[in-house]
Formats: C-alpha cells, sequence, structure tokens
C-alpha cells in the first residue's frame, strides 16, 4: 500500500471517528431520532474496517483484508438500516446482519488467494447497499411521494445532503466493481487495476471519502433539524393537553381554506368553582378531558387549540351550519356524560359558540370575533349549550 493511501487510511478514520462524536454530540443535545444509534454504529464499524485495512503491512491478513472488509461492509448496512428505523418507525432486525456478516467473512476467506473476486465482491456489496440506502432516504419525498408505509416523510436539504453522499459512494464504488469484473474476464485492461495504479485508487478512495464525509454530515444536519421541528412543534402546542395553542392555531388554519368551514369557540362552565372548591389538579383533569373529548366526538380532521384558561376552540373543514351544531351537541353531551368518570361529585359542562364563512365572515379573525358573540350568548341563557351565530343577530 502506497504512503500516500496509508495517510488517507489514517486521515479517513480519524475523521469518521471526529463524525462519530458528533453525532453523539448532537444526540446528547436533545436530538431524538429513531435509528440514530445504527448511525453511530456504523460510524464506528467503518472507521475501524479503514483503520485495519490500512495498518495491512503490520497486521495479519486476516485481520485487514477479510475482518477489515466485513466491517465496512457491516457499517455501510447499518447506516441504512438506521434510515430505515427513521422514516417507516419500523427496526430491522441486527440477527441477521450478524449471520450475513460472518458469511461474506467465511466466502472473503476462501478467496483469499483471489483478489478481483474479493474487490468486486465487496464493491457490488456497497454499492447495493448505498443504492438501497438512497431510495430509502428518499421515501416520501417528492421523488418518492407514494412510498408505502413511511411515518416520517419530510425531506430537506440535510436529506438531500445524505442522498448525494451515498449517490457517490454508489456510483464510484459500482464503476469500480465493474471495471475489476471485466478485468476478470479479459475483456479489458480496466482503468483501476486491483494494485493500482496508486494514482488511480488515491482518487478513487478521496471520492469514496468524501461521499461517507457528505453522508455523514447530512446525518448530523438532520439531527439538528429534527430538533429545531421539535421545538417548533412545542413551541404550538399547549404542554398540557397536547393540543395547539394559540399560534399553533394560527400557523395550522393558514393552511387550510375556510370556505365552507365552521369555528367552535367553548368555555367551560363555573370553571373558577372547579378550581376553588377541588383544587387546581381537579381543574387540570376537566381541562385535560375536553381536550381529549373534542380529539374524539368532533370531525377527524378538526383543528383543535387551547387559546387559554379553560377557553378552547375548533376549527371544522367544510363542516357547515347544521351539521357543525351536531357536532357541537354531540361534543357538549359526551364531555358532561365522561365528566362523571372524573368522580368530583359533580358533571361538568360546556357552553359553545359556533360562526360559519359567508360573505362577511371570511378570515380567521372574524370567525373567532362572531363565535366569541354566539358563545357569550350561550352564557347568558344558562350555559351548557350550544349557540350559533347569524349574519342578523346573535341566535
Amino acid at each position: 500500500m502506497g504512503t500516500d493511501i496509508k495517510v488517507l487510511g489514517y486521515v479517513a478514520a480519524a475523521l469518521l471517528l471526529f463524525m462519530t462524536l458528533m453525532l453523539l454530540l448532537t444526540v446528547r443535545q436533545g436530538a431524538r431520532v429513531r435509528g440514530v444509534t445504527n448511525w453511530v454504529r456504523s460510524t464506528l464499524a467503518v472507521a475501524a474496517g479503514i483503520g485495519l485495512n490500512t495498518l495491512q503491512d503490520t497486521l495479519p491478513q486476516f485481520l485487514s483484508s477479510p475482518v477489515a472488509n466485513v466491517l465496512v461492509v457491516a457499517g455501510v448496512a447499518l447506516a441504512a438500516f438506521g434510515t430505515y428505523e427513521y422514516r417507516y418507525r419500523r427496526t430491522l432486525s441486527l440477527r441477521w446482519m450478524a449471520v450475513a456478516s460472518f458469511a461474506l467473512l467465511l466466502v472473503l476467506v476462501a478467496l483469499r488467494e483471489y483478489s478481483g473476486a474479493r474487490i468486486v465482491l465487496v464493491a457490488l456489496l456497497t454499492g447495493s447497499i448505498a443504492t438501497w440506502h438512497a431510495w430509502t432516504t428518499l421515501a416520501g419525498s417528492s421523488l418518492r411521494p407514494h412510498a408505502k408505509g413511511v411515518k416520517h416523510s419530510r425531506f430537506g436539504l440535510p436529506h438531500a445532503i445524505m442522498v448525494l453522499g451515498l449517490a457517490t459512494v454508489a456510483t464510484v464504488v459500482l464503476v469500480h466493481a465493474g471495471d475489476a469484473l471485466a478485468m476478470l474476464n479479459g475483456s479489458a485492461t480496466g482503468t483501476v487495476p486491483f494494485g493500482g495504479p496508486q494514482r488511480t485508487l488515491l482518487l478513487l478512495y478521496i471520492a469514496v471519502l468524501a461521499g461517507r464525509l457528505l453522508l455523514l454530515i447530512g446525518m448530523v444536519l438532520v439531527l439538528v433539524d429534527e430538533m429545531a421541528n421539535e421545538l417548533r412543534t412545542l413551541a404550538q402546542r399547549d404542554s398540557l393537553t397536547g393540543v395547539l395553542n394559540r399560534r399553533g392555531l394560527k400557523d395550522a388554519v393558514s393552511a387550510l381554506p375556510l370556505e365552507r368551514s365552521s369555528l367552535l369557540i367553548l368555555d367551560l362552565d363555573h370553571f373558577k368553582a372547579v378550581n376553588d372548591d377541588l383544587g387546581h389538579d381537579r381543574g387540570d383533569q376537566v381541562i385535560v378531558l375536553l381536550a381529549r373529548c373534542m380529539q374524539t366526538h368532533l370531525p377527524p380532521d378538526a383543528v383543535c387549540a387551547r387559546l387559554g384558561g379553560e377557553e378552547f376552540c375548533a376549527l371544522l373543514p367544510n363542516v357547515e351550519g347544521s351539521e357543525a351544531y351536531a357536532a357541537a351537541e354531540a361534543l357538549r353531551n359526551a364531555f358532561a356524560r365522561e365528566s362523571l368518570a372524573l368522580e368530583h361529585g359533580r358533571a361538568h359542562t360546556v357552553s359553545i359558540g359556533i360562526a360559519s364563512y359567508d360573505i362577511e365572515v371570511t378570515t380567521l379573525s372574524h370567525l373567532m370575533r362572531h363565535a366569541d358573540e354566539a358563545l357569550y350568548r350561550a352564557k347568558r341563557e344558562g350555559r351548557n349549550r350550544v349557540v350559533r351565530h347569524t349574519a342578523a343577530r346573535t341566535a
């Protein structure tokens, strides 16, 4: 092995270990991504494989060639397994990978006298797995919008960097495999001979290392992106009930058409008395129950939010007039009924005001103001009732 390639091997192993540290530090900052454990294992395995191969002049051939190659292939597969878990929320068994890795080790030992065949086998496996990994990363994106079973379909720049790195690795090693296979068949002189020229091999290793580093940079950026997305989600959610807060409601509604939709504003009846008589902990139970009833008894596409204190609202897309009234009545009755299970010695009730889209009520703020007017009338008329807003008067 040439000096330049040795130096590159040491640099590659050190860079991969550094990127492993970056992954771990990002995880410690709070990034929670399924599959990241296999990403870390992958980087360590590849770094170990490269390190063993670089030390081939001082280590036994068994360690520097078969074991080193198995570690590299297993590392490539572990990264793909991690991304599959990230995208599909399903864990692939590592038991079969261990069996396959042992079988590959036996094959490589059997081919110890056939360096060309070993190169072809390892390169084909590495390139094929990297290609499948890139395909998995694209699942759910605009390039693969109909991928079945995808649970995490968000695709951004970090994912694109991962795909670029994987495409680089796959292209280089598969071209190398084809070149080596052609030489084995005696049908070509080859541009990347089994043992040289050194400059060509150096460029090959640099290209593979660049692809691998792009993949790792993408992984770190995915973790950072997921942390930022989680913070954005937390900023839009009510911490007690899990439904949207006022800010989250505005963001969610901005992406929805208001035409043929209705807005419900809900207010727990006599909630101050609940807190005064039963305590704030039981008051929180009532609030949580109302949020759960909204999510259970309103239409599945309803956008539910807590506006503050005991006040909630829900946008019902494509639900108008009498249909919205029926949904609100069903919710009111279900809440009163289910509140008995809290064993507070009383049934809790809720008042609801409804406003529907029309030519004068065209924005969220208009809907909220008119629904508020209907809610105030429900309170004046004795609470525990649903009132609809009309254009002529609050009725």
